[in-house]
């Protein structure tokens, strides 16, 4: 019996996760501008975006020639520095 549940207890820690966030599995999805996205590069600006399964408020660029404004949906094109999302509109 108390085998069982230590296998059973193993089996439950394997199955946790760290909560670690990465920002790789946000690439491809879609969420909204939260601040202004200022056009090619040219400054921060913030997205929220749901990344394994939370709400995240998180640093955005973008190529786009034109700044992306407050409420527009954005795609995740790419990550950079590690912790910057690259964003442009999102065609949906």
């Amino acid at each position: 019996m108390m085998m069982l549940m230590a296998l059973l207890f193993w089996s439950l820690m394997r199955m946790t996760s760290s909560g670690t966030l990465n920002l790789k599995n946000a690439i491809g999805k879609v969420g909204e501008a939260y601040l202004i996205i200022p056009g090619t590069r040219g400054g921060f600006g913030k997205v929220q975006i749901t990344v394994q399964g939370s709400l995240r408020e998180l640093d955005a660029l973008t190529d786009d020639a034109q700044s992306i404004p407050t409420g527009t949906i954005v795609k995740v094109l790419d990550i950079i520095d590690q912790h910057i999302l690259l964003v442009t509109k999102s065609a949906k």
